[in-house]
């Protein structure tokens, strides 16, 4: 049998009619997840209806339910995915391994801002697109990044996890963990960092190529001459791009800045030039 969450002011209602009639008995009972109806906890017989029609909330049990949420709509997501077991599963299961220990695995969206890790979102299901990107649906849980490099020289990273409910809100309560990064833990960090910025680097200029020299997306010959646009350009700054991953060198920053020879780089895009966001997408240096 459903529990419902309903008002606290029609509970106060019902359970006035209902203590009034038969003494001790309420309808609705207070817990942390507000006033909650279980038809299962009355006697065989109980004439529900009139208890309604009397409060003059409604004619009958299962018209005033029926935009009454359930308290399973208050579970986390996850416990579809977990083994069963006696989960209360109102509350988040802050111990459970969600990458390893789930029924199956869930699909995983990272957003990076300048090569930093600032979200990573599980989902129940993924389709991939005709362009080969992919589609996400139904979120389980969210893991949120924050670096911390204050004062300078240092590196810290918390991640904040949110677990998704049935009704589509987040649960109220999150778990947060913080890392702290030594010396070389932080170089090594840096370097993965620097490493991830010329990865979304190259993803970008394929895409945004193939979105302004393709008239025909249709053409294989067309897309691969785009795409080798942006080939001798990354090969053109290979020696840049090495000392710019290993040392975070400003030399790519400049030399792009001043490039002539590849013309693409001026074509309008989001408010800017291709170049205004290729040298966004290197700047963490905050070059103004």
């Amino acid at each position: 049998m459903s529990v419902y969450i309903i008002p606290a002011e029609d509970a106060a209602v019902l359970n006035a009619q209902v203590s009034s009639e038969y003494g001790q008995m309420l309808f609705a009972i207070e817990d942390e997840h507000g006033w909650l109806f279980d038809e299962s906890a009355f006697p065989a017989g109980f004439d529900f209806d009139a208890v309604i029609a009397a409060c003059a909330i409604g004619s009958d049990l299962a018209g005033y339910l029926a935009d009454k949420p359930q308290l399973s709509s208050r579970h986390c997501k996850i416990y579809r995915y977990l083994p069963e077991g006696d989960w209360d599963k109102l509350a988040p299961p802050m111990s459970v391994n969600y990458r390893t220990g789930l029924d199956r695995r869930l699909e995983r969206k990272t957003t990076r801002v300048l090569g930093d890790v600032v979200s990573v979102e599980y989902f129940g299901s993924a389709t991939f697109n005709p362009n080969g990107s992919k589609s996400f649906a139904d979120r389980v849980l969210i893991e949120e990044y924050e670096w911390k490099r204050d004062p300078p020289g240092t590196l810290s990273r918390d991640i904040t996890i949110r677990w998704d409910l049935e009704d589509g809100t987040t649960h109220a309560e999150a778990k947060t963990m913080t890392r702290m990064y030594s010396p070389d833990e932080r170089m090594l960090a840096g370097e993965k960092r620097r490493k991830s910025i010329i990865t979304d680097l190259k993803v970008y200029v394929g895409g945004v190529l193939v979105a302004t020299q393709v008239s025909d997306v249709t053409d294989g010959a067309q897309i691969e001459a785009a795409l080798d646009l942006g080939r001798d350009f990354i090969r053109d700054y290979s020696f840049q791009i090495a000392n710019y991953e290993m040392a975070s060198d400003q030399s790519l920053f400049a030399a792009i800045q001043s490039d002539a020879a590849h013309a693409w780089l001026d074509v309008p895009t989001n408010g800017g030039t291709v170049r205004d966001a290729v040298l966004a997408a290197i700047n963490i240096w905050g070059i103004e």
